[in-house]
């Protein structure tokens, strides 16, 4: 059997609307969420954009229960250790773009992350097990070429596109074995992922979920 691992969204918070004062007085944030799924190769794979809430004032908020699955991850039976990644990308819609602007994100990021990724060993940690955990070798590859990227996206996405684009936020998931558990359960605790961009701030609250596992491997 299959081991099916979600990241599930719980809910969005507006601590402040977009583009200051002035426009907060004429007008609402309609906030859309995409993004792109990451191999341990640093192939990605993009997450269409849906919309979360479109009339978004301050301190609005936006609970999703049952919680939105915003993407599943479908691992074989043994093909562990793994470890997995998604960016979640906000957008305030205006007047269109968001879909291409996000798979521009997602081919930059792929191509800087297979580039690290084919770093001599020496310069990189190396794949494996350490105390049992698999080693974040994906997580070291998005901090590293972070810098880049994130200098990319400001100078030629953001500003191509007529929707007003966060950054990207990204989160890894290390998977040394079949029947993955956090501290005996089958979901995470609840994380949170802020944006903040356009003059705007918003909270996602998020968890990982485990469906499935595999029986007697082997």
């Amino acid at each position: 059997m299959s081991q099916q691992i979600s990241l599930r969204v719980h809910s969005v918070k507006c601590i402040d609307e977009t583009n200051g004062a002035w426009a907060e007085r004429i007008g609402n944030d309609e906030i859309w969420l995409g993004g792109y799924s990451i191999s341990a190769t640093g192939d990605t794979a993009v997450i269409a954009p849906w919309e979360v809430y479109a009339h978004f004032d301050d301190n609005d908020i936006k609970v999703f229960e049952p919680p939105r699955v915003f993407h599943t991850f479908v691992l074989p039976p043994l093909s562990f250790p793994q470890e997995l990644g998604l960016g979640l990308v906000l957008v305030e819609k205006d007047n269109g773009g968001m879909a291409d602007a996000i798979k521009a994100i997602a081919q930059l990021v792929s191509t800087q992350l297979k580039a690290a990724l084919a770093r001599p060993s020496s310069a990189r940690p190396q794949p494996g097990l350490v105390g049992g955990l698999a080693v974040p070798l994906l997580k070291w590859a998005l901090a590293a070429v972070w810098p880049i990227v994130a200098e990319e996206i400001k100078r030629r996405i953001i500003s191509a596109y007529n929707d007003d684009v966060f950054m990207p936020q990204h989160v890894t998931l290390s998977v040394p074995g079949p029947n993955l558990r956090f501290s005996g359960s089958t979901s995470s605790a609840r994380s949170t992922l802020r944006f903040r961009d356009h003059d705007g701030i918003y909270e996602l609250s998020y968890d990982w979920h485990v469906a499935g596992m595999v029986l007697n491997p082997g």
